[in-house]
């Protein structure tokens, strides 16, 4: 079973009240849909997610051009890592918020990401969906490739977990559109339409950071279950997979 995404744009009135708290809407655009968000997370839940994951942070790798495995390439100059469900009582926590924001059941979110981007780290205009053109059936020996497997990307919700000295911003230059990183800011974004085309509109990048550095905490979605919605006992996070990284 296919299920969609929250339409971005249907967050009505300047602000909701969501688990409590209330979440300002700062921005809605038509295409890409997407949503701006504040006080989608407290101070607090920045700064604990930033601490979970300091020490396990290793370079961010890109999908290789056929969708079959994972490498390091220059547009993409950040370090990241990924909580699994079940190995932190905050990223489940947040996790949780999120998918409840984007409207999937939470066995449609790939593991939650946290990204730091010091000086001089950028992420050059990307898609976030796979490109359907360059991937196999298969990787050659039988075996699934990522987007047989659990389908297209549908959307992404990037939340910033700190406030940048200078440079970082989000850029979709498609539409003019930039937008600066604060605590707890949140960008939501749909590039799927009713008949799965994906919206062009959607190309986005991380720009610079010119001084000071950048966490963001990032959620991607699939159109089919991407793994067990039962969380394990609370482990031991890891650093970059080597399985379905962000392309």
């Amino acid at each position: 079973m296919i299920d969609h995404p929250r339409d971005p744009t249907t967050f009505h009135g300047n602000q909701f009240v969501h688990d409590g708290r209330i979440v300002g809407v700062d921005a809605l655009v038509s295409s890409p849909r997407m949503a701006v968000l504040s006080g989608l997370l407290s101070i607090a839940e920045c700064d604990a997610l930033i601490e979970a994951a300091r020490a396990l942070m290793a370079p961010s790798l890109v999908v290789d051009d056929h969708n079959l495995g994972s490498t390091r390439h220059d547009t993409r100059t950040s370090s990241s890592m990924h909580f699994p469900l079940g190995a932190s009582k905050v990223a489940d926590e947040v996790q949780r918020r999120f998918m409840s924001v984007i409207g999937l059941p939470i066995d449609r979110a790939e593991p939650l990401q946290v990204l730091r981007y010091g000086p001089g780290d950028e992420y050059a205009p990307h898609f976030d969906f796979f490109d359907v053109d360059d991937t196999p059936r298969d990787a050659g020996d039988g075996q699934p490739t990522t987007l047989t497997r659990y389908g297209q990307r549908v959307a992404t919700l990037i939340c910033y977990l700190s406030a940048v000295d200078s440079g970082g911003a989000t850029v979709f230059p498609e539409i003019g559109l930039e937008i600066r990183p604060l605590p707890g800011r949140a960008v939501y974004f749909t590039y799927l339409d009713a008949n799965g085309a994906v919206d062009p509109r959607s190309l986005h990048a991380g720009a610079p950071v010119l001084a000071g550095e950048k966490w963001i905490v990032t959620q991607w979605c699939r159109e089919r279950p991407y793994r067990s919605a039962e969380p394990t006992a609370w482990g031991a996070p890891t650093g970059s997979p080597r399985l379905d990284p962000d392309p």
